[in-house]
């Protein structure tokens, strides 16, 4: 009689047991599966930017990388950011999570970099690659917080990251996440575009956009000329072009869409790029 009572007992228990352990089950909470992160290319920016956004500097970061800070800070003003800062190294802490970043410099003025390089993909830079006067561009998640973007200015050296910031004067159309930009080239296509200008007696006043395109440069800019009618003052003129010049420096397209006594930023009429 004993035994049956026992054995009741464990049948009762293991009931009990597996009633406990199917209603934990039934009561956890459905596991979707995981949202693969959308890929980010150059082209989100600046619009991925535009929202609570730090330009992180290193303690020690040349002249030449605060002026690219303070550029990349007013061209993402001038394109509707709503949160902008200029923060240094030793701030970040408090700006990882909860933030776009865009980290400039190289791997010895900004310690920075190095941190990036451990917790993602990140092309690495030294001072060996890309070389002397070359920079990376290179966007990806935050990897404190993958929720918001990272956009690296890096460069072998301080030209390098100079290259790389005269490439975010544009809306980038290239569908890639990474651009290797040579300081040396760009040097030479304004060069090529001045001497060109000069044919038609223009002198280039302002470049507003500056971005790579395939097989060549895509240019918005306003030139001026030289009005000799002394000794009464005028106004001076502008016109607005659009130019498309091969990484040859051949001009493959220049059309004058403004002409005015003053500088319209956007240029009216362009921004149209393939």
């Amino acid at each position: 009689m004993n035994g049956k009572i026992i054995i009741g007992g464990v049948v009762i228990l293991i009931c009990l047991i597996g009633s406990i352990l199917l209603w934990q089950k039934i009561s956890e909470p459905t596991q979707l599966p995981a949202q693969p992160t959308q890929e980010l290319k150059l082209s989100d920016f600046p619009e991925k930017f535009k929202e609570k956004t730090v330009i992180v500097l290193g303690d020690n970061a040349s002249e030449i990388e605060r002026q690219v800070a303070e550029e990349i800070k007013n061209f993402l003003l001038e394109h509707g950011s709503s949160y902008i800062k200029v923060i240094d190294l030793q701030e970040i802490e408090s700006f990882k999570r909860g933030y776009n970043l865009v980290i400039i410099g190289t791997p010895k003025t900004n310690p920075l970099l190095e941190e990036v390089y451990a917790l993602t993909n990140a092309t690495g830079v030294t001072e060996e690659f890309p070389g002397e006067g070359k920079g990376i561009l290179e966007i990806l998640p935050n990897p404190w917080d993958e929720s918001k973007a990272m956009l690296l200015v890096e460069g072998s050296d301080e030209w390098g990251v100079k290259a790389g910031s005269e490439m975010l004067k544009g809306d980038f159309k290239l569908k890639v996440n990474l651009l290797e930009i040579n300081w040396q080239q760009i040097i030479e296509i304004k060069n090529n575009i001045t001497r060109y200008l000069a044919k038609n007696g223009e002198r280039l006043y302002r470049i507003i956009h500056f971005t790579k395109i395939e097989g060549g440069w895509y240019l918005e800019l306003y030139t001026t000329k030289d009005i000799d009618i002394y000794p009464y003052p005028r106004e001076p003129v502008f016109y607005g072009h659009i130019v498309e010049i091969s990484d040859k420096g051949e001009i493959l397209m220049d059309k004058v869409v403004y002409t005015g006594h003053e500088i319209l930023i956007p240029i009216p009429n362009g921004g149209e790029q393939p």
